[in-house]
């Protein structure tokens, strides 16, 4: 985003463009609007801001609450979906590879999340569903 911001006018310094890239969770929306609003303060009232300019910042802060929205949503929608997975491998005998570099096999009994990570249980055993190398009937 460009921010336009001038120096104190004692300095007779021009107009300066500062190039920021904050991250998505750098930069919320209260702070966006208190930049935003300092932005409009403190302009140099023979070279304003543009409406083009100040719209094009609005709508980049809107396009990154919307993405910020999707990628909560897709990440949902993931462990969902390996919720499922994992759901459907109840009662099926699976292979999966140990921390130690081993092969464990075991019917799995139940499922659960630990740490937003999916978890077979294999007897008293838990094993992560990402390594799960095979499964058979």
């Amino acid at each position: 985003m460009l921010f336009n911001t001038i120096g104190p006018a004692a300095s007779g310094r021009p107009n300066q463009t500062t190039t920021t890239n904050p991250s998505a969770t750098d930069v919320g929306s209260g702070q966006f609007m208190q930049l935003l609003l300092a932005q409009l303060r403190n302009q140099n009232p023979l070279d304003p801001v543009e409406d083009k300019d100040f719209m094009g910042q609005v709508t980049a802060m809107n396009s990154l609450q919307e993405l910020q929205k999707m990628n909560t949503a897709l990440q949902g929608l993931t462990k969902t979906n390996r919720l499922s997975e994992a759901a459907g491998l109840i009662g099926r005998v699976v292979q999966a590879r140990a921390a130690d570099g081993q092969t464990r096999s075991g019917l799995v009994t139940g499922v659960t999340l630990q740490n937003d990570r999916v978890m077979l249980w294999l007897g008293r055993d838990p094993v992560d569903l990402s390594d799960v190398i095979g499964v058979s009937a």
